[in-house]
């Protein structure tokens, strides 16, 4: 069965969150900054209209402050950014059987047991609109039947562009396009290829490989440059990776608009902080044994770190909450009443899947389960033999269907902890 890749991407998405939140930003100039004020702040990130000001992600907050006056400025808030890309990743994974998250505002999936190519333009706009209507955001939707290619195509249109590009269409669709465009071709890269004349990706595609521009080339982007040609082609791998991988901690952040003061008043909001937390953990069907505490206190980014570890992991909001209470005895006979707190942070690591946390096997059980391994391998070769003839998975194992509500974990970037989830059923 061929494919038919989508790659959606969410447009200008903490802007677009921020304007989804704030209904009457909608269409300024807005900024989403990160930093220390005007003067050492930095553009995380910024809607269109601020772009068409000239303003970009990365640019120093009081050069945008220039380009635009009435740039609307707001600090980042990336737990949020975190739970609504969560939600548009559960409507879309109602769509697919495959898919793999890609960043926090990409995702690829693969739809070919669920449309055809002459409709994937209709399912793609069911799939644009319920994200519309439910979460307030757009995207842009790239169509092929290779994942870079498709991945190419979401950029063409935005915002909200739906755009094909199939294999057998390259030609008069994709070789065109200028080579920077391809992923991964940076301006260091892309210095390189238009120093030998190598301006479309086209150009690169029809490259002789046993041509002396050829050598020169790989002289300077050594193995890249024929993944970079692959691609170019169409004849790179277009695989979706749809297993899971665990999620390894699970937090939630808050930065409050004054400091508060007093005990009970920190208590009570930690304690609807450990809600939320205890809330997505049972969500996701995870238990853990780690809970971590982090505040900010009044002074200049003074920041704590606590944690404290448990006999047995769970997802009980008495034994969780009453952890963290221990944590914060510790920390407050350090303060004052009068002392303010900015900033708290509570999640929980070490987690494991509370449906099929694997169980201690013992001497008496190792016989048996052995046993259930070696039938476990037996159907499973039959139902991919099975699946193979018939070109799609149509068939799967008794404890295969069981293996439900697993995630997909997606850092952003090394040191974030950000994750994604997928609802549905998931197998290796």
């Amino acid at each position: 069965m061929k494919k038919i890749i989508f790659t959606i991407d969410l447009d200008s998405f903490f802007a677009s969150c921020e304007e989804a939140r704030n209904p009457e930003y909608k269409g300024m100039p807005l900024a989403v900054v990160t930093g220390h004020g005007d003067k050492r702040g930095v553009v995380g990130a910024c809607n269109y209209p601020a772009r068409d000001k000239g303003i970009h992600a990365g640019m120093p907050l009081f050069k945008a402050n220039r380009l635009c006056p009435k740039l609307v400025k707001i600090e980042t808030d990336f737990e949020y950014y975190v739970e609504k890309g969560e939600e548009v990743f559960q409507i879309i994974d109602k769509y697919t059987n495959k898919l793999e998250v890609g960043s926090i505002d990409e995702v690829f999936i693969d739809v070919a047991d669920k449309t055809d190519r002459e409709n994937a333009v209709s399912y793609a706009k069911k799939i644009y609109f319920e994200v519309l209507e439910k979460t307030g955001l757009t995207i842009s939707i790239g169509i092929s039947d290779n994942k870079i290619i498709s991945k190419v195509a979401s950029g063409l249109d935005k915002p909200s562009g739906i755009t094909e590009i199939y294999t057998d269409q390259l030609d008069e669709r994709y070789w065109y396009l200028d080579i920077k465009k391809i992923p991964y071709v940076g301006n260091a890269t892309n210095i390189v290829f238009k120093g030998h004349g190598i301006n479309t990706i086209g150009d690169l595609a029809k490259i002789d490989t046993n041509s002396d521009k050829y050598f020169e080339i790989k002289k300077q982007l050594g193995i890249k440059l024929d993944g970079f040609i692959e691609v170019a082609k169409g004849t790179n791998p277009s695989v979706i990776d749809d297993g899971y991988h665990k999620v390894k901690s699970l937090s939630i952040s808050q930065t409050f608009p004054k400091n508060l003061l007093g005990a009970d008043r920190v208590k009570s909001e930690m304690l609807e902080i450990t809600k939320k937390v205890v809330s997505k953990m049972k969500y996701r069907n995870l238990i853990g044994r780690t809970v971590y505490f982090s505040t900010k206190d009044e002074g200049p980014w003074s920041y704590k770190n606590m944690s404290i570890s448990l006999d047995e992991p769970t997802n009980d909001i008495s034994l969780i909450f009453g952890n963290v209470m221990k944590l914060f005895d510790q920390w407050w006979d350090d303060k004052t009443e009068d002392e303010g707190v900015r900033f708290i942070s509570i999640g929980v690591s070490n987690l494991y899947d509370a449906f099929h946390s694997a169980e201690q096997i013992t001497f008496e059980t190792l016989e048996e389960a052995e046993k259930i391994s070696r039938e476990r391998t037996k159907e499973e070769n039959i139902v991919k033999d099975l699946n193979h003839i018939l070109g799609f998975e149509a068939l799967r194992t008794g404890w295969q269907q069981a293996y439900i509500k697993r995630f997909v974990d997606k850092s952003i970037n090394g040191g974030d902890k950000a994750k994604f989830k997928r609802w549905n059923e998931d197998y290796n």
